[in-house]
């Protein structure tokens, strides 16, 4: 993973913080709101790594009791561009359409 967190794409993810921070996007941050956005953006940033982490911990064990491939709910969860990822949720298998119409 690259050490660069934009969860929408540079310009998306500015436009983002520029929402939050109730700024416009033609003039130049202050100090305050550049230490402000930094802060969210590493928030941000934090909670997808957490994600990501609890992820890959989650995806060992399944290995190990032989579920070889995450199911395309799983991915789809894992690859949702958002700004703040749930955590938690990564802990918990999505299931497959398949297992849905089963009842699993």
């Amino acid at each position: 993973m690259a050490n660069h967190h934009a969860p929408f794409g540079f310009q998306g993810t500015l436009e983002h913080l520029n929402e939050r921070l109730g700024t416009k996007s033609t003039r130049r941050w202050t100090e305050q709101e550049l230490l402000r956005a930094l802060n969210d953006l590493e928030h941000s940033r934090a909670t997808h790594m957490r994600y990501r982490d609890l992820f890959a911990a989650r995806r060992r064990a399944e290995k190990a009791d032989g579920l070889r491939c995450p199911t395309a709910g799983d991915v789809e969860a894992l690859c949702r561009s958002e700004w703040l990822k749930e955590p938690d949720e990564a802990q918990h298998r999505h299931p497959s359409r398949r297992e849905r119409k089963r009842g699993m």
